[in-house]
């Protein structure tokens, strides 16, 4: 009788042990993995907890804010909303399922902020920072009605300081339907979910010339021996340079503008011509 009422006791024992090292390896060994995990369903209640912060122009006007509302379980979750489709690319979006796009990636971190430990005793929501950004949102929806009906993207910058001011990219989507929409919009040909002002590819164009013009600012400047002769219109292009040159620059070298190519005055051609030391 008191053998078998120890082996019992040894067989609880070991049982006691090894659920104790399951506990152990589970809640504490595994435990960063477990929680980063994302079908993890605290990590998702968690998250719908969080109040971003605003996203606002450089003026104050909100483009993105977090709604407040109940879910089934009459706990408080906040959902973002977008204020103003012209801004959609710039913006960008907010999801559970889907991530974040744009600005809202950018900042991430400033607008979910960290929660304290005061938050998580009171059980208080945890609460980020507003962004304010450089674009000016009359700029934007001047923007968004000039590409309308068009495909590609307009972006305007500030000379001064290069703060951009707007940035637009057509076709756009509405952020506030994203999740309802995603598989139409990832399906649609025409990209509506790409910002071609920041992941468009294109060729340079004529803008490659205005590099090599660059060099002609910086004298001395040597003509390649093989410089072709200038046609009538370059030319023509060549002293509307060098006038512009002549009335906006002070103190540079604006007949740099001019040596462009030669013809019987001796001009120099932007085919061949290039900045170098003498």
């Amino acid at each position: 009788m008191t053998s078998s009422i120890m082996r019992l006791l040894r067989a609880l024992l070991i049982g006691f042990a090894a659920v104790a090292l399951a506990l152990g390896y589970w809640q504490v060994l595994r435990a960063p993995q477990l929680v980063v995990r994302a079908d993890n369903p605290r990590r998702v209640q968690a998250e719908r907890q969080v109040q971003r912060g605003r996203l606002l122009d450089r003026n104050g006007a909100v483009l993105a804010y977090s709604l407040p509302r109940r879910d089934p379980d009459n706990k408080m979750v906040f959902q973002r909303h977008y204020a103003e489709r012209a801004a959609a690319h710039l913006v960008g979006y907010y999801s559970l399922r889907y991530g974040t796009g744009g600005c809202e990636a950018v900042f991430d971190p400033i607008l979910r902020g960290e929660r304290t430990l005061l938050q998580a005793l009171l059980h208080r929501p945890q609460r980020g920072a507003d962004v304010t950004l450089s674009a000016h949102l009359a700029a934007m929806r001047v923007a968004d009605a000039a590409l309308e009906g068009h495909i590609g993207a307009l972006v305007a910058l500030d000379i001064t300081n290069g703060e951009i001011l707007a940035m637009v990219s057509h076709p756009s989507y509405d952020p506030n339907r994203l999740e309802a929409q995603w598989e139409d919009l990832v399906a649609d040909p025409a990209a509506p979910l790409l910002n071609r002002a920041t992941q468009g590819l294109y060729p340079v164009g004529d803008l490659a010339r205005w590099v090599g013009l660059a060099g002609l600012l910086r004298p001395p400047a040597r003509l390649h021996p093989h410089a072709p002769h200038c046609t009538a219109r370059q030319r023509g292009t060549a002293a509307g340079l060098q006038q512009q040159g002549d009335r906006t620059r002070s103190g540079g070298h604006p007949a740099a503008y001019g040596a462009f190519c030669r013809g019987s005055s001796g001009r120099r051609s932007d085919a061949r011509a290039h900045a170098g030391s003498a």
